[in-house]
Parts: structure tokens; sequence; C-alpha cells
């Protein structure tokens, strides 16, 4: 946050406090009672509109600020490490997929919800620490396509009707 000014900090917070209550608003949705751990990733939306008008420092700050609020607030702490490590493992693909001109943010957002569950995956095989969870991963990517395309396409509604300075 060195050299971030109050407006930048605002900001950044107001995004933070959205994160966290669309981490909440996700909790009360069924998805997660259909298929055990798959969320639509709402969240996720904040976090890509901070990579789209602020840059990296920023959405790694809102990523982690989220995670560990809403972790705290709303989970376990098994759920806290295994969306720790797909925050993670989301921004480590949605990064660089942003300075890539043949992906849009849509492509950007599958990328990351892809890896974000990669990420859980690998995080569940260490806390559980059995081959069974294998079978979970093509489960897991299948959701990660179809939530990072829906994330994906709200991002975008969200960027196009958000001005420029406020996002």
């Amino acid at each position: 946050m060195r050299g971030w000014t109050a407006q930048k900090i605002t900001r950044v917070s107001v995004l933070v406090a959205a994160a966290i209550a669309l981490s909440w608003v996700e909790r009360m949705l069924p998805l997660d009672n259909l298929v055990p751990g798959v969320k639509l990733g709402l969240a996720n939306v904040v976090v890509l509109a901070a990579l789209d008008r602020f840059g990296t420092k920023e959405a790694v700050f809102v990523m982690l600020l989220r995670v560990m609020l809403s972790g705290i607030l709303f989970a376990t702490p098994s759920a806290l490490i295994y969306s720790l490590c797909g925050g993670m493992f989301s921004l480590c693909a949605m990064i660089p997929a942003m300075h890539c001109k043949a992906l849009s943010l849509i492509g950007v957002s599958v990328l990351g919800a892809v890896f974000h569950n990669i990420g859980q995956w690998i995080a569940m095989l260490a806390v559980m620490q059995t081959t069974g969870v294998v079978l979970y991963l093509p489960l897991l990517m299948v959701s990660g396509l179809l939530c990072g395309l829906v994330t994906g396409l709200i991002a975008v509604a969200v960027l196009r009707h958000l001005p420029e300075q406020l996002a």
C-alpha cells in the first residue's frame, strides 16, 4: 500500500466490502447443496474489476482481504485454506492472462475459475491426504468452466456500467 492515495485506499476498501457482501450472498445460494464445494464465485467479479481497473497489487489485496475476512466471518478453518489456495492459484493464472490479447475478460474469468478449483483440489489433497479426491477433479474442471463463464459475463456487464473512476 506504499504510495497509495487516500482515494485509492477508499476505492479498494469498497471493492473488498463488495466482495465480502457477494461472498455472503453466495453462501445463501443452493449450489453447494447440489455439488459439495462448488460455488459460483461471485466475489471474483470484484477481483476481476480490481485487476481490470487498478492492476495486480490492488487485485491481490482485494482477494487476500476478502478471503481472510470472509473466512473469519463465514467459514471453517479448512474452508479458509481451500479458498486461500484457490484464490492464489486463480490470481497466478489471471494476472498474466490479462495481458494476453487473445483472451477477453470472460476468458480470463474462466481461466481463473478453473485454476481456483485446481488450487482448492491441491489443498484438498494435502488436507485429506487421500487419493480418492482425484476423482473429484473432472467435476471441478467442468464447474470451473461454467461458473467462470457466468462470473465473467457478470464482470463484463458490471464494468460496462461502472464509470472508469469508480471501479
